[in-house]
């Protein structure tokens, strides 16, 4: 393969990275899907799977422990290739702009770090009598901040709460908005997962920054005995292991 086609697929990994972020902050992408993505992110980004998988009450990082590993010795060019075929394959039109123009902004979600503009901007995905979860869900910071009251600690079916949601998807203006507002840094959902837990496994650097500046614990367990960065990889790893030594 020359340089060249290299180049290209890059090009084509980073485009398609941005526009999976586009995609995924209005829920056009079911989970199975953004599963498939991540897996070929990692890859990609972090290379091959290692480490040990975490155990049974902790299925969401286990689910992405999983797809990860399955993708065995895979380069890091075929799983470029790979995540550009898989979003062509469920959104064809993504390379002309069409999709990610509709779709509202971007999110994390652990697939895609990129954040090229902010979900707040677009007005399209969510009202002003949406729930506070779905507002934090689509990235809306500024309609939640507009709410005088809401409960930051109610939870969903899984016992997650609101900074758990936006760990994960990475909006840090909206865990600053949520720790302003009284929400527990370090609450705990079913498997007795921390936010940090979720910025960590997710390769949100930013947010488990200030998830830390707010007291957050990078040495707290779950109900496996993992640690924040034992989930974690690269720069966040990093960042994980220096607090823990403080």
């Amino acid at each position: 393969m020359g340089d060249l086609e290299k180049e290209m697929i890059s090009e084509a990994f980073d485009d398609a990275a941005r526009c999976v972020e586009l995609l995924a902050s209005s829920g056009r992408l079911p989970d199975d899907d953004l599963l498939r993505l991540y897996a070929c992110y990692k890859q990609a980004t972090c290379g091959e799977c290692r480490g040990q998988r975490p155990g049974l009450f902790s299925l969401s990082a286990r689910r992405k422990f999983d797809a990860w590993k399955s993708l065995g010795e895979m380069t890091e060019l075929e799983a470029k290739r790979r995540y550009v075929e898989i979003l062509t394959e469920l959104q064809p039109n993504w390379m002309s702009g069409g999709d990610a123009e509709t779709a509202g902004q971007p999110r994390g979600l652990g697939i895609a770090v990129s954040t090229p503009v902010r979900a707040e901007e677009d007005g399209a995905t969510v009202g002003d009598d949406a729930s506070p979860l779905d507002l934090v869900k689509a990235g809306r910071c500024d309609l939640l901040s507009q709410r005088k009251t809401f409960d930051c600690e109610s939870a969903d079916g899984d016992g997650l709460r609101l900074l758990h949601w936006a760990a994960d998807r990475g909006h840090v203006d909206i865990v600053r908005l949520l720790l302003t507002r009284g929400a527990t840094v370090d609450c705990r959902d079913a498997e007795g997962q921390t936010p940090l837990h979720y910025a960590a496994s997710c390769g949100h650097t930013e947010v488990a920054r200030v998830l830390l500046e707010a007291g957050a614990d990078p040495k707290v367990t779950d109900t496996d005995g993992v640690t924040p960065a034992e989930g974690a990889e690269g720069e966040v790893r990093s960042l994980l292991d220096q607090a823990g030594k403080t």
